[in-house]
């Protein structure tokens, strides 16, 4: 016996039958124009701010280049001494004395000036020492300062003059021997040292521009302490980076230093930093810094 299979319902196989359903290619076009739209606004919109935080990462690179030549200098150029602390000064390079340590004259002992140091820190106290050139002292009755170049310095034993004197001047020397010095330095050639006079111990540091050795074919700020190895603070500067000068009883800054150079009060920093790649325009960002330092160790 042979079965019949039923057919399918009528609109079952109609259905079947029937076209599916999809996209066509004007569609598909029109997405694809319009994806390209969206795609290049966004890669504009990533290129703009690409741009924009490469430029402000290339001024923070210059604004560094700047601060960073700064804060050394106006610890030690403030603490320099008009009478007798500028040796040299000119657009590019400033010699002078800065003192690492400061205190007080007990009198001279077999050709040597007793000094009570007050006390101060270690690090400062080891490489001031290691490059010492010599002291200043300060006369009580004009408050002027004579300086004696020396090359000579050494501990006084057992307190030295400082310690024989009466009252002694280093009452506190056993109990803070780990921190305070008396040192014998040679005595000066001329003038003398009144006992409980201020003497300054420094060394003779200059800060250059000159070419860079971090950054070859730039411009750089060095430090250099007489007796030590050049160091490289910050680059690369522009061009336009200086010193200028504040002569006494002078309001603004000039481009050279007074005739008698005695006659320096201060000087004006021109640290023009700039970053040490170009932008995207090829251009280099610049950070003008300009500060002023006035030296306090003066009498007017």
């Amino acid at each position: 016996m042979i079965s019949s299979i039923p057919a399918a319902p009528h609109g079952a196989r109609r259905a079947t039958l029937e076209p599916r359903g999809g996209f066509t290619l004007v569609e598909v076009l029109i997405a694809l124009v319009l994806t390209a739209v969206v795609g290049a606004a966004v890669t504009s919109v990533f290129v703009s701010q690409n741009a924009f935080y490469d430029t402000q990462e290339q001024v923070t690179e210059a604004r560094a280049v700047s601060r960073a030549a700064t804060n050394m200098m106006l610890t030690e150029l403030r603490a320099v001494e008009t009478t007798d602390g500028i040796i040299a000064a000119g657009a590019d390079s400033l010699r002078v004395k800065v003192p690492f340590a400061i205190g007080v004259s007990c009198g001279v002992a077999s050709g040597n000036l007793h000094v009570s140091v007050i006390p101060v820190d270690s690090v400062t106290w080891a490489q001031g020492r290691a490059n010492y050139a010599g002291y200043a002292w300060r006369d009580p009755a004009t408050g002027t300062y004579s300086s004696q170049a020396s090359g000579s310095i050494s501990n006084a034993a057992s307190g030295g003059r400082c310690a024989t004197q009466s009252p002694p001047i280093t009452t506190t020397y056993a109990e803070m021997n780990s921190r305070s010095h008396v040192v014998q330095l040679v005595s000066p050639s001329s003038g003398t040292v009144e006992i409980a006079a201020a003497v300054m111990l420094y060394n003779i540091v200059t800060y250059r521009f000159d070419d860079s050795g971090l950054l070859p074919g730039e411009r750089g700020l060095f430090r250099q302490v007489e007796g030590g190895a050049a160091e490289e603070l910050a680059a690369p500067f522009d061009a336009s980076a200086r010193f200028r000068f504040f002569e006494v009883s002078e309001v603004d800054a000039q481009d050279a230093p007074p005739t008698d150079i005695d006659d320096l009060r201060g000087v004006e920093l021109v640290l023009t930093g700039r970053s040490d790649r170009p932008g995207a325009d090829g251009n280099r960002q610049l950070t003008p810094l300009t500060t002023a330092i006035f030296f306090r160790n003066r009498v007017d």
